[in-house]
C-alpha cells in the first residue's frame, strides 16, 4: 500500500502537533516494512529517513492555501497513492483522487467548542476548512473519547467513522527505575512510598 501524509507539522518545530506526529511516524517507520510512505510538505522538514520505503515529497514552489495544493500531481497519478492521512484538523490536498482512502487525525475541537480563544481568521478558516475535511474523511482518528464525543455531538459525525487513539508518551519520559522514582516523589512530597 502507499501511504501520503500530510508532512507540514515537522515543519514547525518542537510543538506539541509537531511532537505528537514525529512520534508516530518515527515509530511506524521502525515496525512497518511492507507499506509506502510518502511524506509530503512546501517546506524541507528534518526527519530520519531510515527506512528505505519512506519518502520525502517537497514542492517549495507551489502554492499551498487551503488544503495542501502541494499534492496536485497526484490527479496524474503521481505516486500512486491508496491512503492520504491529514495529520492534523484541516483539509484534505485539492486534486485529491476519489479512489484515494482519506484518513485524519482530529487532536481536539477547540475551534469549534471555544471559539472565544481563537483569532477570528482562526475562528473562519477552521469552521469551513475544517468542517469540510472531517465531512470528506473516510476514517477520524481522535486522540481521545472526549474528542470523539465532541465529533458526534457538535458535528454529527457518525461513531463508526472515528476510532480513538490516544497520544503516546516518549519513552524519554518513562522512569527507568519506578521504586526510585517512586522515593524520590515521595521524598519530595514528604509522604510514604508505599
Amino acid at each position: 500500500m502507499r501511504i501520503g501524509i500530510d508532512a507540514i507539522r515537522l515543519v514547525s518545530g518542537y510543538t506539541g502537533l509537531y511532537r505528537a506526529i514525529n512520534g508516530v511516524l518515527l515509530a511506524l517507520q521502525k515496525i512497518d516494512q511492507d507499506n509506502e510512505y510518502y511524506l509530503y510538505s512546501k517546506y524541507d522538514f528534518d526527519f530520519p529517513l531510515e527506512n528505505p520505503r519512506w519518502r520525502k515529497c517537497i514542492h517549495p514552489k507551489t502554492p499551498f492555501f487551503m488544503g495542501s495544493r502541494y499534492l496536485k500531481e497526484e490527479r496524474n497519478g503521481g505516486n500512486g497513492l491508496d491512503v492520504f492521512w491529514v495529520t492534523r484538523t484541516y483539509a484534505f490536498p485539492f486534486g485529491l483522487p476519489q479512489t484515494v482512502a482519506r484518513i485524519m487525525t482530529v487532536h481536539d475541537l477547540v475551534w469549534r467548542l471555544y471559539p472565544q480563544t481563537m483569532t477570528f481568521g482562526n475562528r473562519v478558516v477552521f469552521n469551513v476548512i475544517a468542517e469540510r475535511g472531517i465531512r470528506q474523511a473516510d476514517k477520524i482518528i481522535a486522540v481521545s473519547e472526549s474528542t470523539r464525543q465532541g465529533l458526534i455531538d457538535s458535528l454529527g459525525t457518525p461513531s463508526d467513522k472515528i476510532e480513538v487513539v490516544p497520544h503516546g508518551v516518549d519513552a524519554s519520559f518513562v522512569p527507568h527505575d519506578h521504586f526510585q522514582s517512586a522515593r524520590l516523589i515521595a521524598q519530595k512530597h514528604g509522604v510514604s512510598p508505599d
